[in-house]
């Protein structure tokens, strides 16, 4: 089932089918030096992380000129500009992963030190793996299920017996899998207009109570 990709799965699907994606909570989307993971940021939700790839940018070679009354711009067309400014600025893009972790903990602390030896004080999570309380792998990736823009979306699940993409995971499951979040779902629906497509939504879920597995729609 590995071998099977993304486009093959949605050529096959039907007329009115659906399928589903989960978000991960938003708190896990970045990380900035200024405001770090909590230590609970896993445990809460009562998944354990496994590896995370990371992308970030900064600004170098920063270089700016300033126009003023005493240090006008000169035009060949003979208007001096007595204010203004030019700035140029190199922008450059570091990236890494999977890097192995265990814990909130060690994310703040690897990526702190990323952040001191490239001065990039914001990472953005491209991908990250987790463990559910029963063993099962979930990949997340920034991906973009619904068309409505790139997030950290529930990807790939791993267990015993499946190696699977996100569209042959059923909603009931997928609800299971995070019983601890109040989640956002992109949900979507193969629809015939001209020409077959999927039609797209976000759906926001949560539990009825602590105690009840069943869900209702927000939205």
């Amino acid at each position: 089932m590995s071998g099977i990709t993304l486009k093959d799965i949605l050529e096959r699907k039907k007329e009115g089918d659906d399928w589903y994606s989960f978000q991960l909570p938003e708190e896990l989307h970045m990380w900035t030096l200024s405001n770090q993971w909590k230590n609970e940021a896993f445990k809460k939700y009562n998944i354990k992380p496994s590896k995370i790839s990371i992308w970030g940018e900064f600004e170098s070679n920063k270089t700016e000129m300033k126009y003023t009354q005493r240090g006008p711009l000169f035009l060949k067309c003979g208007v001096d500009i007595r204010s203004g400014k030019t700035v140029s600025t190199t922008k450059a893009t570091a990236s890494f992963g999977p890097i192995n972790i265990d814990s909130a903990v060690e994310v703040n602390q690897i990526l702190e030190e990323l952040s001191q030896k490239t001065g990039i004080a914001i990472w953005v999570i491209k991908s990250m793996w987790l463990y559910t309380y029963d063993k099962r792998e979930l990949n997340f990736r920034k991906h973009n299920p619904n068309g409505t823009g790139a997030s950290l979306y529930f990807y790939r699940l791993t267990d015993a017996d499946r190696n699977v993409l996100y569209p042959l995971v059923s909603l009931h499951e997928q609800q299971g899998l995070v019983d601890s979040m109040n989640i956002t779902l992109a949900h979507c629906k193969l629809v015939v207009r001209q020409e077959k497509g999927p039609a797209c939504g976000i759906l926001k879920m949560k539990k009825k109570s602590k105690t009840s597995t069943k869900w209702i729609k927000l939205n």
